[in-house]
Order: structure tokens, then C-alpha cells, then sequence
């Protein structure tokens, strides 16, 4: 399928853009894609055929929207609309987090979306979703700080703060809970 497109936004809207590819004008759904310049841009995303037979094409700044995007449709009972709706509310770190923390309020608070399908959201995803880059070892180091009660928010602002290549696990370990001290 079209997994990502490059080309010139000729036009914005409020549901999204169409986005000139070789003379070919691509209609992409997708709020945050307004933002884009509108020079060159290069987008993912994901065709979809819905219920009602109609074809569209959801667009993504980046390939971690995507795949967050793809995980809530495997969600029974969760659309692409819904699925956009929860990705527009905001940032994916933010969105991971309340999905391990079991936040249900969190979801319940976006516009279209009950208690209910937050909860559903919440069991189906929890253990699907990768912890933190698709890296192992780096799960791991996730995992270790997360059953220190750590939040996903914390642990990744301190792995961004710190250079961890080379160094083995304990000493990776060590130095994330030095930089968390000095909160």
C-alpha cells in the first residue's frame, strides 16, 4: 500500500491536506498536519477502507503516530476517526503514559471516547505497546526503572539528558537513577 508520501501541501483543511505528488493531488487526513510547511513535506500513512466502503488516506508527521495509530486500531471497537481523535488530543509520550499508568480519565476526557472504550483501549494495549525505543536492551532498561515506580515521562527525559553507549547494564541502570536523584 502507499506507506509514505513526499511531495508539495497545495492545500490545507480542517480535516487535513492534499499533498501534490508528481502531479497527483493526495488527499491525507490528519489535524497535525496542518503545522507542516508547505514547500516540501514528507508524510506516512495508512490507507483505509472503511465499514462504508469509502477509501482514505490518514497521514502522519512521523512513523511513531503511524504505529501508535495502527495499535489503536487493532482495538476492537476503535475507527480510524476515534484513533485520530486520541492521537490529535496529544504528544504519543503522553499517551503512552496514561496507557501504562491505567488512566482511564485520561482518554475519557477526548471527545468521542467513553469509559468504556478508554478502559478496553488500556487492557488490549498495555501490554502490546513497546516500552520504549525498539531496542531490547533499552526495554529492558525501561522495564527495571518502570518496577522502581518511575514514570515512562521520567525515564525518557533522563535517557535524553545522558550518553549511555558502551557502558553494561548496571552501569546503565546506575547512571538513569543518579540523573533521577537530581530532580
Amino acid at each position: 500500500m502507499i506507506a509514505q508520501l513526499t511531495g508539495k501541501i497545495i492545500f490545507k483543511t480542517e480535516e487535513g491536506i492534499v499533498l501534490d505528488v508528481a502531479g497527483v493531488g493526495y488527499e491525507i487526513l490528519g489535524s497535525k498536519l496542518q503545522s507542516l510547511p508547505t514547500e516540501s513535506a514528507t508524510i506516512f500513512t495508512k490507507y483505509h477502507v472503511g465499514s462504508d466502503n469509502n477509501p482514505s488516506l490518514y497521514g502522519f508527521i512521523d512513523y511513531e503516530s503511524k504505529k501508535l495509530f495502527l495499535q489503536f486500531l487493532s482495538v476492537s471497537g476503535i475507527g480510524p476517526k476515534t484513533a485520530m481523535k486520541i492521537l490529535n488530543s496529544d504528544v504519543a509520550s503522553n499517551i503512552l503514559e496514561a496507557i501504562a499508568e491505567d488512566d482511564t480519565n485520561y482518554f475519557a476526557k477526548i471527545k468521542g471516547v467513553s469509559k468504556k472504550a478508554a478502559q478496553k483501549i488500556i487492557l488490549e494495549l498495555k501490554n502490546k505497546l513497546v516500552l520504549g525505543p525498539d531496542n531490547q536492551e533499552d526495554n529492558l532498561l525501561y522495564e527495571a526503572l518502570l518496577s522502581l515506580k518511575f514514570t515512562r515521562k521520567e525515564i525518557a527525559s533522563a535517557l535524553n539528558r545522558l550518553s549511555l553507549a558502551g557502558l553494561s547494564d548496571q552501569a546503565k541502570i546506575q547512571a538513569v537513577l543518579k540523573e533521577l536523584g537530581k530532580k
